[in-house]
């Protein structure tokens, strides 16, 4: 009996050390990860193609997590910069999407999961007391809800973030990480002479 608890106090030791060795062969990738570029070469010309590496398919669209932090100008900046426009959520099937995606980018803070935020392409006009996309068009209210962002002092303006399937007002100003997204293009009829 004495042999059998020695032998599995032996195995539970490396096992330890093999969980201890693993943990930190990931940190060290998820380090190396961070530092890749975030722009492709190009995205997919047609469906039947992946999309290129850090970008995530759903469908006929390819979306960027970004590894970087920008203000949401910045973010608008850095999509355009490469073609591709910020995220704009159009339907309940590309948000469920997003949201589970968004799971997949957090850090271990102490043990305890912080999961990242992620600025979107929608901002709040002043003018006409409304939460807009980039492309001008009004949130629809069937997605998710925003307060009335009048009352909220953001210096820099209000945006909003998407953080582990929550959706918030931030200030424009702040640092976060951007999604990005692009749209298939549609195949372009060949000439024919």
């Amino acid at each position: 009996m004495r042999l059998e608890v020695t032998d599995c106090g032996r195995e539970q030791q490396k096992l330890t050390e093999q969980v201890e060795g693993l943990t930190q062969q990931l940190l060290s990738c998820q380090a190396q990860s961070v530092d890749l570029p975030d722009r492709p070469s190009e995205l997919p010309p047609h469906q039947g193609e992946k999309c290129p590496s850090r970008w995530s398919r759903m469908k006929d669209r390819s979306y960027l997590f970004s590894p970087e932090r920008r203000t949401w100008e910045q973010c608008k900046s850095s999509c355009i910069s490469q073609a591709v426009g910020m995220l704009m959520v159009k339907n309940l099937e590309e948000w469920d999407f997003i949201n589970h995606e968004l799971f997949q980018y957090y850090e271990d803070r102490n043990s305890t999961v912080f999961y990242h935020r992620f600025w979107i392409g929608l901002s709040y006009h002043t003018e006409t007391r409304k939460w807009v996309w980039v492309d001008g068009s009004a949130l629809s209210t069937s997605l998710f809800e925003l307060t009335d962002a009048s009352h909220l002092s953001y210096q820099g303006g209000a945006c909003v973030y998407v953080q582990a399937g929550a959706v918030k007002p931030g200030d424009c100003g702040e640092t976060r990480f951007c999604i990005c997204e692009k749209k298939k293009e549609p195949p372009r009829a060949k000439k024919t002479d």
